[in-house]
């Protein structure tokens, strides 16, 4: 009965390993967008979409706090379904506000690539 109320070294072990991988794609993930902002915002100025993007590092960032916490069932889920559902979003706010409307030109310089 003891062993079940002590668990063995060797699994604490492996879940520390889990939680620092976990820890460290949740970092790596989450300075991604810092240089997609930096070079787009370099390359292009501040678009539509980049506003938007400002906040997925903070998002990304939630699995190192539940790990902290304590949480770190909730923060393997978290990571897991963290990039699907900002790329679903993002996609979903870039489509409902037109391709077009992601540039800073004005609409008046832009070209129309529907009419023949």
């Amino acid at each position: 009965m003891k062993g079940l109320t002590n668990p063995p070294q060797e699994s604490l072990k492996s879940e520390h390993n889990y939680v620092l991988l976990t820890n460290q794609i949740s970092i790596l993930l989450s300075v991604l967008p810092l240089i997609y902002i930096a070079l787009n915002v370099r390359n292009q100025g501040w678009a539509r979409i980049t506003y938007p993007v400002l906040l997925q590092p903070a998002l990304l960032l939630l699995p190192v706090l539940f790990n902290y916490l304590g949480f770190a069932t909730i923060s393997r889920v978290v990571i897991s379904w963290s990039m699907p559902f900002l790329a679903m979003t993002f996609s979903i706010y870039n489509k409902s506000h037109g391709y077009l409307g992601a540039t800073n030109t004005p609409k008046s310089k832009r070209r129309n690539y529907n009419s023949s």
